[in-house]
């Protein structure tokens, strides 16, 4: 059985075109099933994106990501013989509210090439991805799942259902009575507002991202320094998660008047174009309780950086177990016939 692939048609529908959505529709694949992702963005990837600002653009979701487990280095390892990441190097900061030092300690920052979104699109080639369709909710039972989405349509019939999607959302769509929501409901999430920063002139610091420990600014970064990107002065700013929370509501004009203003009091300049995104469910608060929840009986599964902890390793991987659990059952099940 350890060779085991399916043989008859097995549909799986993936709600979520984010890192783990991805990968689990990947690792579906590759094992025989039938799979279509669903998303209610423009783009896949995820927080993986970059909001177009031609030339070029701002990677206003991941700034970059780390490599650390052993089966995503594998695939990274891959990704960048393919030329979808680089490195990211350069001179990295640290503000304590005063002067700005060198961060302490080896951090290997890597990006997608020439931009974030380019490894959305890069992972998403050769599957069946709706992008645009945001599902609301899903009817039926095991083996015989309908996804309906806000306009009425209706998409199926699915035999499984994994949901990549963040776990409040996939509280609402996940049927009554079934044992995971209990566990979606409790996934918790930083918030983040970010803003997009562009410059007539290029600024005279030396660096390249800079990490506050106090104050409305959580994290700066330089579009510009990083690999195959335009040389216009770009920054994306992230505000503190304190901050982000007090001000949730708040209008994105407000937003972008006050961290551009923030970031101004540091560099002494003035932007030329400002605008502001809000992440509702921007980081994981999770520490890798579980990389990914199934229940063989209901056919449905949970994945996502909400249950492996912040960070697109950990999302992949997450997307992966997913998929090597729902197998696993399937195998289970064609074993005791």
């Amino acid at each position: 059985m350890a060779g085991y692939k399916v043989n008859t048609p097995f549909r799986i529908a993936i709600v979520g075109a984010g890192f783990s959505g991805l990968s689990a529709a990947k690792e579906l694949v590759s094992l025989g099933y039938e799979v279509e992702v669903f998303d209610k963005s423009r783009g896949p990837g995820g927080r993986a994106c970059t909001r177009r600002r031609e030339p070029g653009g701002f990677d206003h979701g991941a700034p970059y990501f780390e490599i650390s487990s052993p089966g995503f280095i594998q695939v990274a390892r891959q990704w960048y013989q393919q030329g979808f990441i680089a490195q990211w190097t350069g001179s990295f900061g640290v503000s304590r509210g005063g002067g700005i030092q060198p961060e302490q300690g080896v951090v290997n920052r890597w990006v997608g090439y020439p931009k974030m979104s380019a490894l959305g699109r890069h992972l998403a080639s050769g599957l069946n991805v709706r992008l645009q369709t945001r599902i609301e909710r899903i009817t039926g039972a095991a083996g015989q799942w309908t996804l309906v989405d806000e306009t009425g349509a209706e998409y199926g019939e699915f035999d499984w259902v994994v949901f990549s999607c963040p776990g409040p959302q996939a509280t609402k769509m996940i049927p009554d009575g079934c044992p995971l929501s209990d566990s979606t409901e409790h996934m918790e999430y930083a918030m983040c507002w970010v803003t997009m920063l562009e410059f007539a002139k290029p600024l005279s610091m030396k660096w390249n991202a800079i990490r506050f420990i106090r104050g409305a600014l959580g994290s700066a970064f330089r579009e510009n320094s990083k690999p195959g990107r335009d040389a216009k002065e770009r920054w994306v700013v992230h505000a503190d998660s304190h901050w982000s929370k007090l001000n949730e509501d708040r209008s994105e004009h407000w937003v972008s008047a006050a961290l551009s203003e923030s970031f101004a009091s540091l560099t002494g300049a003035s932007a030329a174009f400002v605008a502001s995104h809000r992440w509702l469910y921007a980081q994981s608060a999770q520490r890798g309780i579980r990389s990914a929840m199934t229940d063989s009986q209901w056919q449905l599964t949970v994945c996502g950086d909400g249950l492996s902890g912040p960070g697109l390793d950990a999302a992949w991987s997450s997307g992966v177990t997913a998929a090597q659990d729902i197998h696993l059952s399937q195998r289970t099940k064609a074993s005791h016939h």
